[in-house]
């Protein structure tokens, strides 16, 4: 039996671990006041090093580095200390982090948004997950095939998610337009071009189709003497 091998961490990882790991403690960070201005420099180096690392990350390779957390606790501490420097650090943009557990709809059913994970992006570079706070902008719209984009508000920043709608299940079909012939000879095979259907779905919505279906399960259907049942 051949086995899969396991996940292990790749050089991006590996070089994410080791660099916020150089990190100062968010403690240290706190504690500078205006005259470390050359340590705060240092500080800011080694957390855009540290925050570039980690942005090359995928997410499937995000769980080896186990020290992540520090990097956004140690970016908090100095977004908060940099006034003291004077740097003006404000959110420039948001993006989404974690996607909703839900991402596949009907027709018709409205965005969940459960289990979404927004990344607040500051002009320093640094970031910021966001589980609270959020606005969904159309919640109230169902979602149709045509209108799938989902609106999302943190603050003053908006960004756009897409999901997958798809037609619910089919309540009903009949035949809308004939074939375009009706009469044969017996022996002969049915073809069967030029059928419209009008197909109803459970919502109420219905639709015309000239393709997308099959006769007799796509198998040839030989015609005899007399009236034949087309499926």
């Amino acid at each position: 039996t051949r086995k899969t091998s396991a996940v292990i961490a790749d050089d991006y990882a590996r070089e994410a671990l080791a660099r916020i790991e150089k990190l100062p403690t968010a403690e240290q960070v706190r504690a500078l006041t205006a005259s470390d201005a050359e340590v705060w420099k240092e500080y800011r180096t080694l957390a855009s090093s540290a925050r570039t690392a980690y942005n090359l990350v995928s997410q499937r390779q995000s769980e080896f580095v186990t020290n992540s957390a520090r990097l956004y606790e140690v970016e908090k501490a100095m977004r908060e200390k940099a006034p003291v420097f004077g740097e003006a650090v404000t959110q420039e943009r948001i993006l989404v982090g974690v996607t909703p557990n839900k991402m596949d709809y009907l027709r018709g059913e409205k965005f969940d948004a459960s289990g979404l994970v927004l990344i607040l992006i500051w002009s320093d570079g640094s970031r910021e997950e966001i589980r609270e706070g959020i606005t969904v902008l159309n919640q109230d719209e169902p979602l149709t095939l045509d209108n799938r984009t989902v609106r999302i508000q943190y603050g003053k920043l908006v960004t756009q998610l897409n999901v997958n709608v798809s037609k619910p299940a089919v309540a009903s079909i009949a035949v809308k337009v004939k074939p375009d012939d009706s009469h044969y000879i017996a022996g002969d095979t049915y073809l069967g071009a030029g059928i419209v259907l009008e197909v109803v779905y459970v919502d109420g919505i219905s639709e015309e189709i000239s393709l997308g279906y099959e006769v007799n399960g796509g198998k040839p259907i030989i015609l005899k003497d007399g009236e034949n049942v087309i499926e």
